[in-house]
């Protein structure tokens, strides 16, 4: 997902664990179902991902706008407990025609079993959740949560939108395991839903009770443990709130052109605010979406559309089904005047052709051919670094879409699993957003492939997919662009509050952009101990397996990903870090190391370093539940760099070791040392303060990357109650731009995008750099080239 704070943004690769193998029994349970309750009735294990070969009975013929039929008991003509039922059918329930197979599935008949996508299933860990005083009337279950006491294997639903009412009338079909036995079942359901009725393969139900965002329903009979059934509600009413500014009707274009868009969003706990369901991340099921709507509007949704039939009344019926399991915030539908095309991304990981399915406004269609395009380069690129594209993937054989709906949200975009949802302030024919792209995509592994356990967990999507922003850049301009992403993220003007687990705005930059700046101080702790290519190689195999290993396709938390990165740098000879010191700080305490440092030479022996660092932050401060580890350090434990340069620009590295708050460290170095850098490329979030300055014979530290090709990076160093001015000047003298410097003593860094103060493109040529202050000048030449 990308927040209207991203809109102020202006890899390296390694060898990885290959994909494993998976039969259909394997695949149906690989997601983890910690401390399930002891039944009463059969012992063992609960059995996750049944094979169900039975197809699903009953649906009803196609309906008009105006209504859609509601299920009832058999002989029931008057509504079932009380429900208000929106039509009625005039035969008992049957199997269906052929003719009615052709508009999909739309309501429930008697079959008890839930409709057979495959393999997929698992069950929903055991969270506190809904509190103790719902429904407190009631006898409570064993969990906290009662929407742990059963497992969804599948969705089904069917929708009519009533654009002209701003309303939803619809049927959802739940196919269920009860992992104990049940005689009621909670639910999501926004209280602006009406239920018009329930029902099972046994009869019908009713609502025992309801509060602001659930329902409890009673179940026509006791559902033994280990059984499964399918429970059908049908609905209706107008979608309650959802995220921000997020509006579920709208409209684009001006004027004639205007044009209603119905777009769906359920982050982070919406989903029941436009459909029933059990809304839990830890319970993901696979499922169809049926839609029924105005002819004129075209439908983006999940996976890959099955139909859509013309009903001969001026509305259309289209049905998408996914056969991946999906949480149910990632489930959508979205609906316009859409022009649709569709482009092939050809996998060279896997050889399968994966279609690109592109919906936008018509008056969009040529801009929106441009900055769409980039799709196929971040594809490549992610599937070469964590695996096949995971709704593609050969492993399990089913090949599915990927796809944008542009949407009227700005410059914010959601990640619906195989189908984002793409602000229309991202599309203006220019590619400028080309990492908004690839953030988005990279949520197809991280979030949706695997999902965060918790929202708490969070960041395992979006600080995952900001840091994927980092390696799309660095694919484009090598490891100096890398770079300059993660500095933007770092030099933001957004502050970062709070801790990133269990954050204090979900969707944040910390979250974020501070999410990001932990994998790439764990990808520099790597490269640090094992050298460049080992730990490049470890840290990309680490992102790779969290998505392709145990996880896969259900979901993880922050302590998964420590104990897996735990895991995979165990045994290596070269990494004796303990992870927990870095990712305790980091991920559960706020803010960030401010290291206060000076440095001195020897009097008679310049080459002699003498270098004094003090962490003087009052933390890492951990909110609310203390330390995270019984040993997590009241500081960063970290490598410090420390680069020592010469009055030529010659430069070498030591490094400090910090395990303590004070630390003292003397090195000699092979030349009269000039000046010093502390962490010179930015791996790790810091703050840094000088002690007592130390003034330098220089005022230029480093001009870099050179000769100079589209940006380079200028590091000045300002002496202590001086200011500096830094220009560029030509050959001939001419100042040909002037740089706004810092009034603070010590070493700054300011960066030149090539342009001269006109705002032209600098010429192909040799300039120089001036620096003057505290009676000193400096000069140095600069060489552009194209």
């Amino acid at each position: 997902m990308l927040s209207h704070m991203n809109a102020y943004r202006t890899p390296a690769g390694g060898s990885a664990h290959g994909t494993p193998s998976y039969d259909a029994t394997r695949l149906a349970s690989r997601t983890e179902r910690p401390n399930q309750p002891t039944p009463s009735s059969p012992s063992g294990s609960v059995l996750v991902g049944l094979l169900f070969s039975a197809v699903l009975l009953g649906v009803a013929a196609h309906s008009a706008l105006a209504a859609i039929p509601s299920p009832i008991a058999p002989g029931d003509e008057s509504g079932a407990n009380g429900l208000e039922l929106s039509c009625q059918r005039s035969a008992p329930w049957s199997l269906p025609t052929p003719e009615e197979l052709a508009f999909g599935v739309r309501l429930p008949g008697l079959s008890s079993q839930p409709p057979s996508y495959g393999a997929w299933s698992n069950a929903g860990s055991h969270q506190t959740g809904l509190g103790a005083d719902t429904f407190a009337d009631r006898p409570q279950p064993t969990t906290a949560d009662r929407r742990n006491d059963y497992d969804v294997l599948s969705y089904d639903l069917d929708i009519v939108v009533h654009p002209e009412t701003e309303t939803f009338v619809g049927t959802v079909g739940i196919g269920f395991e009860a992992l104990q036995p049940m005689t009621t079942m909670v639910l999501d359901l926004y209280d602006g839903m009406e239920v018009t009725a329930i029902v099972t393969g046994d009869g019908a139900g009713s609502i025992a009770g309801r509060d602001d965002e659930q329902i409890e329903v009673t179940l026509p009979t006791l559902v033994p443990f280990g059984a499964t059934d399918t429970l059908w509600i049908s609905y209706r009413g107008q979608p309650g709130p959802a995220f921000s500014t997020w509006d579920t009707w709208n409209y684009h274009g001006t004027g004639v052109d205007s044009f209603p868009i119905v777009q769906t969003i359920s982050v982070p706990t919406s989903s029941g605010h436009w459909w029933p369901c059990k809304d839990l991340t830890t319970d993901k099921a696979p499922g169809s979406i049926t839609v029924t709507a105005p002819s004129e509007y075209i439908l983006a949704s999940n996976g890959l559309q099955v139909s859509r039939v013309e009903n001969g009344d001026d509305t259309a019926t289209t049905k998408y089904r996914t056969q991946y399991p999906m949480s149910t915030y990632n489930f959508s539908i979205t609906l316009s005047n859409y022009v649709h095309w569709v482009e092939t991304y050809e996998s060279e990981a896997t050889g399968y052709s994966i279609p690109i399915h592109n919906f936008v406004y018509p008056e969009d269609e040529a801009d929106a051919r441009v900055d769409l395009a980039s799709v196929h380069e971040s594809m490549a690129l992610f599937e070469s670094l964590f695996g096949p594209y995971p709704f593609a993937d050969p492993d399990v054989g089913i090949v599915e879409k990927y796809g944008h709906a542009e949407i009227q949200w700005g410059t914010a975009a959601m990640e619906h699993q195989t189908m984002t949802s793409y602000g229309s302030g991202f599309i203006n024919g220019t590619g400028s957003y080309d990492w908004a792209v690839a953030h988005e995509l990279s949520h197809q592994w991280f979030g949706n492939c695997i999902s965060p356990a918790t929202f708490d967990d969070i960041w395992l999507n979006e600080g995952f997919a900001t840091y994927c922003e980092a390696l799309f850049a660095g694919s484009r301009g090598g490891e100096p662009a890398y770079r300059r992403w993660m500095t933007v993220t770092r030099r933001s003007s957004f502050p970062f509050t709070g801790s990133i687990y269990d954050p204090t705005v979900t969707y944040s930059t910390t979250t974020y952009w501070k999410g990001a700046w932990v994998l790439h101080g764990l990808r520099s702790l790597l490269r640090h101990y094992c050298g460049t290519e080992d730990g490049d190689e470890t840290f990309f195999r680490i992102l790779r397996e969290h998505v392709t290993g145990a996880h896969r396709y259900g979901y993880a938390s922050t302590e998964d990903f420590i104990r897996l990165v735990e895991d995979e740098t165990r045994g290596l000879d070269c990494f004796t870090y303990y992870p927990r010191s870095y990712f305790g700080p980091y991920l559960y305490g706020a803010g960030r190391p401010t290291l206060r440092y000076d440095w001195t030479t020897d009097s008679s022996d310049r080459r002699r370093v003498h270098l004094a660092v003090e962490q003087i932050q009052d933390g890492p401060v951990y909110p609310d539940s203390g330390k995270p580890f019984p040993d997590s350090p009241d500081l960063y434990v970290l490598p410090w760099e420390v680069r020592v340069y010469s009055a030529t620009g010659d430069s070498m590295s030591f490094f400090l070791e910090q395990d303590e708050r004070q630390e003292e460290a003397d090195w000699v170095a092979p030349f009269a040392v000039d000046h010093v850098e502390i962490d010179p490329d930015q791996w790790f979030l810091r703050n840094l303060e000088r002690g007592t300055p130390v003034e330098s014979t220089k005022l230029l530290a480093t001009v870099a990357p050179q000769p100079v090709r589209g940006r380079t990076t200028i590091a000045y160093d300002v002496p202590g109650g001086s200011t500096v001015e830094l220009g560029l000047y030509d050959v001939q003298g001419r100042l040909v731009r002037e740089f706004e410097t810092s009034a603070q003593p010590g070493l700054h860094w300011v960066e030149w995008n090539g342009r001269m103060d006109d705002g032209n493109v600098a010429p192909v040529g040799v300039y120089f750099l001036r620096a003057a202050g505290g009676g000193r000048e400096d000069t140095q030449k600069l060489v552009v080239v194209r």
